[in-house]
């Protein structure tokens, strides 16, 4: 019996712990970038569209990549 209950004891401690480790990962702050730091791309707007979450995304000619404005419907855009 003393066995079965350090090993409960042991496996709860260990299930705290791992909460306690992604709490702490997710829960962290977002770093602000400054905006000399910020990277920068320009070009001629091809298209844009909603995307999820209320999201406007667009692409520029020649770049393959999306770009996306977060809740930016929601902001007014």
């Amino acid at each position: 019996m003393k066995k079965i209950l350090t090993i409960l004891g042991l496996s709860i401690a260990c299930f705290l712990v791992s909460l306690v480790i992604l709490a702490l990962i997710f829960i962290r702050p977002v770093p602000i970038v400054a905006e000399e730091e910020a990277l920068v791309s320009s070009g001629v707007l091809a298209d844009v569209f909603e995307g999820s979450g209320a999201d406007v995304v667009f692409r520029l000619e020649g770049d393959r990549t999306r770009y996306y404005v977060n809740r930016g419907l929601e902001n007014g855009l």
